[in-house]
């Protein structure tokens, strides 16, 4: 399955099925271990980790999944799947100094978050 005829799957899993389910995940495991547990550097820390663990996993699951419906192109280009480990962790670093932080917090106020 490739190209257009089975747009409508890949828009489906990429924009409804995979962030509803990770954002879940993310939003709940947060919550449970760093909300009122950790605060600053420690907490963004600690988020850029459950970060790398959880959507790391979800990737290297997606990365499988493709190899076998070829929707991605997992199979053609690999390294299209796994240069975003690093990625990962700066995107989850980076949320939660925003998150746990006094500046970061000021910076979402600024912003209207």
């Amino acid at each position: 399955m490739t190209g257009t005829r089975d747009l409508f799957y890949k828009v489906i899993w990429t924009l409804v099925f995979c962030p509803l389910g990770m954002g879940g995940a993310m939003g709940g495991l947060i919550n449970c271990f760093i909300v009122d547990h950790h605060y600053g550097k420690k907490a963004a820390h600690f988020t850029a980790i459950l970060s790398l663990l959880i959507l790391s996993a979800c990737n290297y699951l997606c990365y499988n999944l493709d190899r076998h419906f070829g929707w991605f192109g997992a199979t053609e280009h690999p390294m299209w799947f796994h240069w975003r480990y690093p990625m990962i962790w700066a995107v989850g670093y980076g949320n939660g100094l925003l998150l746990f932080t006094d500046k970061g917090q000021e910076r979402l106020t600024r912003l209207g978050l």
